[in-house]
């Protein structure tokens, strides 16, 4: 199967509007003073998974989580350059590597559990027909980071596996034909400090990747019912090296509504405008 560039339809995505009444603002990164704005196509269009779904093969569906194309798709537009390098310790579906290929970047990209299954089926017909370079590597993402060139990707997606975040969390995937959580998936490590000493290792060695003045950005829905919304944001987030700043948090429309977006109803008896939160970092400096 062939799938070209303009199959997918790599259409702009704008990051706009006013600060959202009634959202969450105590943490620092859902701050006001931070906020770059909503995600949304260019005719004004907010996008969800149905749009996904239509761009990417159906091998996709065997994963459980898939990462919205918009928010990953945006982050490219806004922070990288044609043939600049894209990486993602989380592969996952390949979400971030079929934008990199639909926009003409390079990509590296590590998948522990989805790899046979899900992710190199997904670029193989993109892969196959592109002249850009990739490279994906099945394993554990602190392993495998280390053959990565340090300052040598512009980008860096954290689509963070989920923590065990309690008994809310125990049938998912329980329908999925592929097995979740095998042994050895940090979302095994529930929400220890095993599970968090493992994403800083991770996200220390990713930040050691990107060129100075390159960026991060975390894409992924926070599950941590029973707690405060954005917890799991805030948890990640402040694991960041202290050479990664934090610029600036959008946020998008994406259903179907998460667990997430439940917990923000009941602490705060509204219906949250909003799903996701995506916080951005770039490198002030180097690693060393």
């Amino acid at each position: 199967m062939i799938i070209d560039k303009e199959t997918l339809g790599p259409k702009p995505i704008l990051a706009k509007g006013k600060y959202p009444d009634n959202f969450y603002s105590k943490e620092n990164y859902c701050a006001p003073e931070v906020w770059l704005g909503v995600l949304e196509g260019e005719n004004g269009e907010r996008l969800n998974k149905n749009v996904r779904n239509k761009y990417y093969p159906k091998v996709n569906s065997k994963h459980i989580a898939k990462t919205p194309l918009h928010a990953i798709r945006w982050a490219i537009q806004e922070y990288t350059e044609e043939g600049d390098t894209i990486l993602d310790p989380f592969a996952g579906s390949g979400t971030t590597a079929v934008e990199a290929f639909a926009q003409n970047r390079n990509f590296i990209g590590i998948e522990y559990e989805f790899f046979d299954e899900v992710l190199a089926p997904t670029l193989k017909p993109f892969a196959e027909n592109d002249s850009n370079l990739y490279m994906i590597m099945q394993g554990d993402a602190e392993q495998k980071l280390k053959v990565v060139q340090d300052e040598s990707c512009a980008l860096v997606n954290f689509s963070n596996p989920y923590p065990d975040g309690g008994d809310h969390t125990k049938g998912i995937g329980a329908d999925n034909k592929l097995e979740y959580k095998k042994k050895g998936n940090s979302g095994l490590m529930k929400s220890n400090q095993q599970y968090w000493d493992k994403m800083k290792a991770i996200q220390d060695l990713s930040c050691k990747k990107l060129i100075k003045g390159g960026f991060a950005i975390f894409v992924i829905k926070d599950m941590m019912k029973n707690k405060e919304v954005y917890q799991l944001h805030k948890k990640l987030a402040d694991l960041m090296p202290d050479y990664m700043e934090h610029i600036g948090t959008v946020a998008l429309d994406h259903y179907p509504r998460s667990l997430f977006m439940n917990t923000y109803e009941k602490f705060y008896g509204v219906r949250p405008p909003l799903e996701q939160v995506c916080p951005i970092f770039r490198k002030i400096r180097s690693a060393s």
